[in-house]
């Protein structure tokens, strides 16, 4: 059988990014936390985000400046955690009530201390 240099790897890639996409649907959708805090889809959405721009990382296919940013190594699934999220609320004491507006097309990870 012959092959083309750069298709059948291309094709891995192509696998890897739809395996890591399907795995880290199926697996963020088990954050089901107790409290108001965020609800289930939020959690869902915040953790497919990270888990599909770590997935681009790790392959090689997040773009920058000059192409794409080289693959990246020990770059893991995340997977939600609930009691982490309960120590950063606890950590804050309440104070973050409300964010702070912005202009950026750059979320912020700030909040206004009220």
């Amino acid at each position: 059988m012959k092959t083309i240099p750069g298709k059948s790897l291309f094709g891995l890639l192509m696998l890897l990014i739809l395996i890591f996409s399907l795995l880290g649907a199926t697996l963020a959708t088990l954050a089901n936390c107790p409290g108001a805090a965020l609800t289930n889809d939020e959690r869902d959405a915040l953790t497919n985000a990270h888990n599909m721009l770590r997935s681009q990382i790790a392959t090689g296919a997040a773009p920058n400046w000059a192409g794409n940013l080289n693959a990246g190594k020990n770059i893991y699934m995340l997977r939600y955690d609930c009691a982490l999220e309960e120590a950063a609320k606890n950590a804050m004491g309440g104070v973050c009530s409300q964010a702070i507006a912005h202009n950026s097309p750059y979320g912020h990870n700030v909040q206004a201390y009220v």
